[in-house]
């Protein structure tokens, strides 16, 4: 909105300058000033409307981003809900029979699509979940051939109770936005 002022208070050297070009005199001169005037004038009204043009188009990438998020945040917290569901089963897999599973590759991709959304924000807590996904998944590759059950993992409740939360703040902006 600041920025927006001082756009449009920009162009009053200009008025100015209009102003004591039109002044009073013979009638050849305010002849040749009116012409200067109505250049300087199709210039400051050229001016205002690419403001007002990016002002308009600023509302509308607006719209579009509020719009995206609320098509897109319900699938994606039903998603995210199955996805801590099914997480919470496996808990006492082996890291061995977790190998082949591809509930994390699918958490990633739902954080990451999560991540997109731009009206949801939360980044450095997606980023922080994403983090631990990588983490696991590393986990399970050092220790594939070994019977130690994935909640041993240190960062495996973590991600669990981070899609949780994740879930309940994609909620609580659903809910916000209908409010709205």
């Amino acid at each position: 909105m600041i920025l927006l002022g001082i756009l449009l208070l920009l162009p009053l050297p200009a008025l100015v300058a209009l102003y004591y070009a039109s002044m009073p005199g013979d009638m050849f001169s305010q002849f040749h000033h009116f012409n200067e005037w109505l250049s300087v004038a199709g210039t400051l009204l050229g001016y205002w409307g690419l403001v007002a043009s990016s002002y308009a188009a600023l509302g509308v990438k607006k719209i579009e981003d509020r719009y995206f998020a609320k098509v897109r945040l319900p699938a994606l917290k039903k998603n995210i809900d199955k996805l801590a569901s099914e997480l919470s089963t496996l808990s006492e897999t082996s890291a061995s029979d977790a190998m082949p599973l591809t509930i994390f590759s699918g958490v990633g991709v739902e954080l990451r699509a999560l991540k997109r959304v731009n009206g949801f924000g939360r980044k450095r807590q997606l980023k922080k979940l994403l983090k631990a996904v990588d983490d696991i998944s590393r986990w399970i590759k050092n220790n594939q051939h070994s019977a130690e059950p994935l909640n041993s993992c240190s960062d495996f409740w973590g991600l669990y109770t981070g899609l949780n939360a994740i879930s309940l703040e994609i909620k609580a902006v659903i809910e916000e936005e209908k409010a709205k």
